[in-house]
């Protein structure tokens, strides 16, 4: 009879890690899908906790850099602009294989868990562009962009 009991426990321990394993990759999925603009900004605006990653590693001259920096910056202003407490945002540097945060360096591993919880907006080099996702936004720049980098409660530019 003990053995039955230790076979059902078994089991049950069995199916319900096959559950939890399932709705974690159900959750993980759904963070990959895109959203609109407008889904992102009620994120933003309920949120409290944000993240601001200036990508420098495939930014490879001054101009470059430059671009993915002053995107950060104009982001960081907006949150401002929107009530958001300066301490409950988060500026990092992506630069090779370092994570530069809050004046000193770690891993970009290190630096992944600041999202956990967050809004994170992920701004590199590239083509121009941004693409929301439930979490995160993934922004683009280049030194042809003339405009800024702006969250609004009206609208993203």
């Amino acid at each position: 009879m003990a053995l039955e009991k230790r076979t059902q426990n078994a089991i049950l321990i069995f199916l319900l890690a096959v559950v939890l394993l399932l709705a974690a990759l159900f959750f993980l999925k759904n963070q990959d899908n895109e959203i609109t603009t407008e889904e992102f900004l009620k994120s933003v605006e309920s949120s409290e906790k944000f993240v601001l990653v200036q990508d420098l590693r495939g930014a490879e001259n001054t101009e470059q850099r430059r671009a993915v920096i002053n995107c950060g910056i104009d982001l960081a202003g907006s949150l401002g602009l929107l009530g958001k407490e300066p301490e409950n945002i988060k500026i990092a540097a992506y630069e090779g294989e370092n994570c530069i945060i809050e004046n000193r360096t770690t891993s970009i591993a290190e630096c992944e868990p600041l999202k956990w919880g967050a809004i994170a907006f992920n701004v590199k080099y590239g083509q121009e562009g941004t693409k929301f996702y439930p979490n995160r936004a993934e922004i683009e720049v280049s030194p042809i962009y003339g405009g800024r980098c702006l969250i609004s409660a009206g609208q993203a530019e």
